[in-house]
């Protein structure tokens, strides 16, 4: 996890224990304005404060170039409508800062692979 990429030092999975993961395979030369990118977004959502917890991760030994972020949330419903992150940044004026954020993030990716997780009690030790 890096903070400067992450709008949290710690998540709680009890308090939210569903979450997006977006793994970016990042072109070799474009590693650092994906990290300058990124680091835009989380500015954005502070500053918002923006609901839902937000962590960044970039793979290292071997995965050089795979930058995942992981957005953690509780209630799909909220997640995916008003609390989502299309209409909380229109709500907050912030709706062409992020476009432009993501459709760079899109542009000097390789690759992107999505995933949806959800935390089970019962299945952790």
């Amino acid at each position: 996890m890096l903070l400067p990429w992450s709008t949290v030092k710690e998540i709680s999975v009890s308090e939210f224990p569903m979450a997006k993961m977006i793994e970016y395979k990042i072109k070799a030369d474009k590693t650092d304005v994906f990290d300058e990118e990124i680091r835009k977004l989380v500015k954005i959502l502070k500053e918002t404060k923006y609901p839902y917890p937000l962590e960044g991760n970039r793979g290292s030994l071997g995965a050089y170039g795979t930058m995942t972020l992981v957005w953690f949330y509780d209630d799909i419903s909220d997640f995916n409508g008003i609390k989502s992150l299309d209409n909380w940044v229109e709500k907050h004026n912030r709706k062409k800062e992020v476009q432009i954020i993501l459709e760079t993030i899109n542009e000097i990716s390789e690759s992107r692979n999505m995933y949806n997780l959800s935390y089970k009690k019962e299945l952790s030790y």
